[in-house]
């Protein structure tokens, strides 16, 4: 039995996007334009928030079955667990940055942030698309 893992092809190509997108958005802000600041800030939270739960999701109901079955590929699997810790790590750096560039809008406060951010690219998009990763996904579902 095959599984067509587009779906997560989708998800993960929209996670990439939004990561460009977002480091695009937050360097066009002016200095000082607070307003701005707050609208990318909040579209941050929202892209932020799907991350977590997407990768939540994975760690919780792909990884350890998915796990459990692909015996010699298992560092595959390892590797997409350590993406996630990677992800998870610049997700609470831009935690910590994004308030105060929301609230200042600073020239100094974008730098910080936009040091974090290009990190979330890398990775989003493991290997699980892959036709020979497919048949242990298509297991996954089935149990």
């Amino acid at each position: 039995m095959s599984v067509d893992t587009q779906d997560m092809e989708i998800v993960h190509r929209a996670f990439r996007r939004e990561s460009r997108l977002l480091i695009e958005l937050v360097a066009a802000v002016a200095p000082g334009d607070t307003a701005r600041a707050k609208v990318i800030a909040d579209h941050f939270r929202d892209y932020r928030l799907g991350l977590k739960n997407h990768h939540e999701g994975e760690d919780e109901l792909l990884w350890p079955p998915l796990l459990s079955r692909v015996d010699l590929e298992a560092d595959i699997v390892l590797r997409m667990e350590a993406q996630h810790e990677h992800v998870a790590a610049t997700l609470a750096r831009l935690d910590a940055a994004v308030p105060a560039w929301e609230a200042a809008a600073g020239a100094d406060e974008r730098a910080t942030l936009l040091s974090a951010l290009p990190a979330p690219v890398r990775g989003i998009w493991h290997i699980v698309g892959r036709p020979r990763y497919a048949r242990h996904i298509s297991r996954v579902r089935a149990a």
